[in-house]
């Protein structure tokens, strides 16, 4: 605050900061309500909050309001174009609309925007599958792993990707390596399984095909 009790740039930035801060803690919370009030606020004092529009979108879609989510993130990409959560928010709302190609496009923007983003990369290889592109798929989901090797989540996406194009010894590396990381993971030991079922059936038949 200023001497006459006005606030200052660098006190509102602070403020709105801190402001957004509370409403991602609400967002990881599944506090829904309170991330959308706080963000509504955010974006009604500086339409320019790419952050806010942003995670409002994430929260309409969470509500199942696609076309919602959709015009947010729009907000959020005039006030910057290359925000890489908003290209993020976009192409999961796109994804939800089964609108592929634009969501893949929107993907593909996110990671070159930030490369070292693995939610980019990771819906980037979710999408290229859902699109058929599995050799896209597997390399975007490559480089979810190489940014986080101690993601479950990396190495079970990686696994299943894998295993769709066929590459199931590879599959099985990668879905063992989420077992060793999370012994208790129930969906990853499931598919590990699944995939171990699927190679005896496959050696078995192949023979009295020959």
């Amino acid at each position: 605050m200023t001497g006459d009790g006005k606030e200052t740039g660098t006190d509102w930035a602070t403020g709105a900061r801190t402001a957004f801060a509370h409403a991602l803690h609400a967002w990881r919370d599944g506090d829904l309500e309170t991330a959308a009030a706080l963000c509504r606020d955010l974006g009604r004092a500086d339409p320019l909050n790419a952050d806010a529009w942003t995670l409002l979108a994430r929260v309409a879609l969470a509500w199942r309001r696609p076309k919602e989510a959709l015009e947010l993130c729009g907000r959020a990409l005039v006030a910057d174009p290359a925000h890489p959560e908003a290209l993020v928010a976009l192409g999961a709302v796109l994804g939800a609309m089964a609108a592929l190609d634009p969501a893949l496009a929107a993907a593909r923007r996110a990671t070159h925007a930030r490369p070292d983003g693995p939610e980019g990369w990771h819906q980037r290889a979710e999408v290229a599958r859902l699109a058929g592109l599995g050799e896209e798929s597997v390399s975007a989901a490559r480089h979810v792993v190489a940014l986080r090797p101690d993601s479950v989540t990396a190495w079970t996406g990686l696994g299943t990707t894998l295993a769709e194009q066929g590459d199931t010894l590879s599959a099985g590396h990668a879905l063992a390596r989420a077992c060793r990381l999370a012994p208790r993971d129930t969906a990853a030991r499931a598919r590990l399984r699944a995939l171990v079922r699927m190679r005896r059936t496959d050696e078995a038949i192949t023979p009295a095909t020959e």
